[in-house]
């Protein structure tokens, strides 16, 4: 009876051991649901991405699935080609409000225009402040989660005349945002990975590469700007060892987990204003910190003349700023608004088939006229125009053929409004910064008031 009593004894530990196994499994799945925002050349999560690399998609000892066998990592990649400024107006919207980790990627080549111009120089530029804008906006729309930055860079060789004989030079270390970037980062206390600083220095060597990283440049690179699978796991390897630097430094602090997260979307909000947001570093970020109306659809339209009317409200009120100053959110109201539409261009449309398209109000609400101008570097185009307030905006958008190639198609991708306000308080470096850059005209290969 006794060896009996024992062995159900025994069972029932067992059991209960199990079952402790088990809700801690469950408990270290939710803690570690990963709900990333990350970019890898506009490729899915395959094993083609850094992102593959650290969460171990591919390989069995690798960082965070290795870490936390037992968890279940969700993922949702949002990487898409096209400038921050369009990531900032419509995708942050995709982040899951429960993400426990958020990458967010970039300074590649959406840096330079086709001239060579760095337009990531400055915060008054709108790359370098749409590029907080979507900071600021994914920690609204997802407070508790951990954020880290990850910067790339373009590996390739320009060819230079110097003189009379040409020389092969490297892509310049100042040619990305990554400075402007980090310093945005690390504002909001987000780490940085950085594949610049980590393999400058050694990726132009062919021997030191070799001897290093156990790949040369040319072996590591798909094309002249994208790593291959090659490339990606030394890319990978750098942004994994940044979050175990982090986590290794939040847990040695003996850091407080964060408290559960409020199920309904009101309560989240309410958490965001309750956490609160430092001030803006851009002024430019300062006169949209708030949340847009977007949708995104597709719409394709061929023949010269053809037109897709689009009927909207400009008059929605959007939620106030949640900056801790009292200034900036009572200053800043942001009673104006911006319409912009996202298209397809570049690689992503058809040789030669591609043509032009303009924008203006029909009725109900007034703005000025814009072109959807076609680019050829960014597989997304983005266009605006300030519009006035109106609960049924009718606007419309007709396409021209291309004066050079005859192309007549046109994709629109997504319409949205954005609320802004020129109140906004800045400095008076900011203001003559402001200044020059209105002065420099062209700064962008999109129109944007």
């Amino acid at each position: 009876m006794q060896a009996v009593l024992g062995c159900q004894q025994q069972q029932q530990q067992q059991q209960q051991q199990q079952q402790q196994q088990q809700q801690q499994q469950q408990q270290q799945q939710q803690k570690w649901r990963w709900g990333g925002r990350c970019s890898a050349a506009a490729a899915g999560v395959t094993s083609c991405t850094w992102l593959a690399v650290v969460l171990c998609l591919t390989q069995q000892s690798c960082l965070l699935q290795a870490s936390f066998p037992g968890v279940n990592f969700n993922v949702v990649n949002a990487a898409r080609g096209a400038s921050d400024i369009v990531a900032s107006t419509c995708w942050y919207q995709y982040a899951p409000q429960d993400a426990d980790l958020v990458l967010v990627e970039y300074s590649l080549n959406g840096c330079l225009d086709i001239s060579g111009r760095n337009l990531c120089s400055s915060t008054a530029l709108l790359r370098v402040a749409h590029y907080e804008s979507m900071y600021r906006r994914l920690l609204r729309r997802a407070p508790r989660a951990a954020f880290m930055s990850v910067a790339t860079f373009g590996f390739w060789m320009d060819t230079m005349v110097q003189g009379n004989a040409s020389v092969t030079v490297p892509n310049a270390f100042s040619s990305t945002g990554e400075e402007l970037h980090t310093t945005i980062a690390r504002h909001y206390g987000a780490p940085m990975a950085s594949i610049r600083d980590s393999l400058f220095g050694v990726i132009y060597n062919d021997a030191a590469a070799q001897q290093l990283l156990g790949v040369t440049r040319a072996a590591m690179m798909a094309d002249t700007v994208h790593p291959n699978a090659a490339g990606f796991r030394v890319w990978g390897d750098i942004v994994a060892y940044t979050v175990r630097q982090t986590l290794a430094a939040v847990m040695a602090s003996g850091a407080a987990e964060p408290a559960a997260l409020p199920t309904a979307a009101a309560a989240t909000a309410a958490a965001a204003v309750e956490f609160g947001l430092p001030l803006p570093v851009s002024p430019v970020a300062a006169q949209q910190d708030t949340d847009t109306w977007c949708r995104l659809r597709g719409y394709f339209m061929k023949s010269a003349g053809q037109t897709l009317n689009i009927t909207l409200d400009t008059s929605l009120l959007p939620a106030a700023s949640n900056s801790t100053n009292s200034a900036s959110s009572t200053a800043a109201q942001f009673e104006r608004r911006y319409l912009a539409v996202t298209y397809l261009q570049g690689s992503s449309m058809r040789a030669g088939k591609a043509g032009a398209a303009t924008l203006p109000c029909v009725r109900g609400c007034r703005c000025k006229p814009v072109q959807l101008a076609l680019g050829d570097l960014v597989l997304t185009g983005i266009a605006a125009t300030e519009v006035s307030l109106h609960p049924s905006c009718l606007v419309s958008i007709t396409v021209a053929a291309n004066t050079t190639t005859g192309g007549d198609e046109f994709a629109v991708t997504g319409v949205a409004v954005v609320p802004f306000t020129k109140a906004a308080p800045a400095s008076w470096i900011d203001t003559v910064d402001m200044a020059a850059t209105r002065a420099a005209g062209a700064q962008l290969p999109i129109s944007w008031p």
